[in-house]
């Protein structure tokens, strides 16, 4: 017999289709392992301690996967490649319609907080790679660097295509 402690790598908080314009810090949240395994309560954390997922809720998520171990994996390594290019993030909302919003450590508040869009149809490693040249190529590379506070999103979903949008 092998007994080992679970250690909590990120926090998932459940949402109601009511709730997604406002979600905020006051949600009741799991700990999470590397694998996308919900284990237990999380206490109140205030400011962005860990990486938070939001999806809807689960019934009863204590001993539920968020979603499948490989696209969860997949995920996580996307947020931490957008990491490797100076782009921090807090938040991850997983959507109904196979869409997922990844939120940028930056801005006043959750709902002005820049965002990239993008689907679970579309390779990961792709469109990062998109993304990634799009930043090196202008204009996007001069707005990008001097209109940061008024980017609203970055839309990956579409092939071959970064779409953004500033206020």
């Amino acid at each position: 017999i092998s007994v080992s402690e679970q250690g909590g790598k990120y926090l998932w908080c459940g949402y109601s289709e009511l709730e997604l314009n406002s979600i905020d810090d006051s949600n009741q949240c799991y700990f999470i392992n590397n694998d996308g395994y919900i284990f237990a309560k999380a206490p109140y954390f205030f400011g962005n301690v860990f990486f938070k997922f939001f999806s809807e809720p689960f019934l009863e998520p204590i001993g539920e996967y968020l979603i499948p171990i490989e696209e969860f994996n997949n995920l996580v390594l996307f947020k931490n490649n957008l990491l490797t290019i100076g782009i921090d993030s807090h938040t991850l909302l997983i959507k109904d319609n196979d869409d997922y919003e990844i939120f940028f450590n930056y801005g006043p508040n959750r709902l002005e907080t820049p965002k990239i869009m993008f689907s679970k149809k579309n390779n990961f490693e792709k469109i990062f790679n998109n993304f990634n040249l799009a930043l090196n190529t202008e204009p996007f590379s001069i707005d990008f660097k001097d209109k940061i506070s008024s980017l609203i999103y970055i839309d990956l979903r579409f092939d071959d295509k970064v779409l953004y949008k500033f206020r």
